[in-house]
């Protein structure tokens, strides 16, 4: 289960973490134990990080190994307490099985996850409301399809190597907040914005966007939109159709002047527009 022990004083750490975790696991299968601890953690180890947390916010950090070498299947009562997981994928080929025994995970925050190597099938987690991608390589996202009706927050970030977003992600319709931070110019954005019924929250910072991409503009139902840090000089006059849009972000772009389409005449509803540094309200 562990790799080469060299000193009896990391032997020792190693064992007694092992019956730990095998400790916590037993007495999360009893009615009458709690973990009293609120965080437990182990520093001995060279292997990536995995966290695993209760709804009760107890905390247990863990070697990426142990859950792919630990028998948890059976330990049913300890697997249904878990409800956030946070894995740090850096130099990992694969999402292991065991991870979804974990029926009842609300969050999943993937670190430094190659998506290009790494699949994850997030419709197999049914109560998923929290879906978080911190990508370190991979030049796609969500080629595969799988429909969740229970994702509502998608946090998509550190994507410097990403080409394409697909349409996969329009497999998620409940979807409410949708962030996507750091991608580059060449990102090609291959699914529908006004597909999505629930979002209200779209932000797109630092993704060296020159205009509005998609069919944001088309969107019924998108209250605030934040593209803060980028290279927008314009915005298209379709803007005008989103009525129900409450708030935009434009801070820190190259408008050298108020956007046509903010001061035409028949705009009725309410912009709270941050244009460079400074505020203005129509």
């Amino acid at each position: 289960m562990f790799q080469c022990i060299n000193n009896i004083t990391e032997m020792k750490c190693v064992f007694n973490f092992s019956l730990l975790i095998i400790l916590l696991f037993t007495a999360c299968e009893s009615k009458d134990s709690v973990i009293t601890h609120q965080k437990i953690q182990h520093w001995n180890w060279n292997d990536n990080e995995v966290i695993l947390e209760t709804n009760e916010r107890h905390k247990l950090i863990v070697p990426y190994h142990i859950v792919a070498n630990y028998n948890i299947k059976g330990h049913s009562r300890f697997l249904s307490s878990i409800s956030k997981l946070t894995v740090d994928l850096n130099n990992k080929a694969d999402f292991y099985a065991n991870f979804y025994f974990l029926k009842n995970l609300e969050y999943l925050e993937t670190k430094n996850i190659n998506t290009d190597s790494v699949d994850i099938d997030y419709c197999r987690f049914e109560r998923l409301s929290t879906l978080v991608i911190d990508m370190k390589a991979g030049i796609s996202l969500f080629r595969n399809h799988c429909k969740s009706n229970s994702i509502f927050i998608v946090r998509i970030s550190g994507c410097r190597t990403l080409k394409s977003i697909e349409s996969g992600l329009n497999d998620f319709p409940k979807l409410t907040f949708l962030t996507i931070g750091g991608a580059p110019n060449r990102c090609k954005y291959n699914f529908s914005f006004a597909t999505f019924d629930h979002l209200e929250y779209l932000e797109m910072y630092t993704c060296e966007l020159t205009s509005i991409p998609g069919d944001i503009a088309s969107s019924r139902s998108i209250t605030h939109l934040d593209f803060s840090n980028n290279n927008i000089d314009n915005l298209p006059m379709e803007l005008q159709n989103m009525k129900q849009l409450y708030a935009i972000n434009l801070r820190s772009n190259n408008f050298s002047k108020m956007p046509a389409v903010l001061q035409l005449p028949n705009i009725t509803f309410h912009y709270l527009i941050i244009l460079n540094e400074k505020k203005e309200k129509l």
